[in-house]
């Protein structure tokens, strides 16, 4: 996977290729290929923990989610009803 063109891009387009491209990236190095989106991930890790991961035990993990969970309320438990919708099917390699 070759990191995206950003030329001729508007500063949020830019931004969101590129986090688009790392939560790619996190598939197929992370979950091994399998589609699983680090929300989706992050999700069920906070139901792991009764909804809130614990600042102590995963400092990282708490810090993402609180944000992304800020930015769109419930974020990360939602994607994993996406990620179950698509059947955490294995990404093909030319996507």
């Amino acid at each position: 996977m070759s990191f995206p063109n950003l030329s001729g891009l508007s500063l949020r387009q830019k931004m969101v290729k590129i986090l688009l491209y790392f939560d790619h990236w996190t598939q197929d190095h992370w979950f091994k290929g399998e589609w699983e989106t680090i929300s989706s991930h992050l999700g069920k890790v906070q139901l792991r923990y009764g909804g809130s991961i614990p600042w102590r035990k995963r400092p990282l993990q708490a810090l993402l989610s609180r944000v992304l969970d800020w930015i769109d309320p419930n974020h990360c438990v939602k994607s994993i009803e996406e990620s179950r919708r698509h059947g955490r099917k294995k990404r093909q390699a030319n996507n």
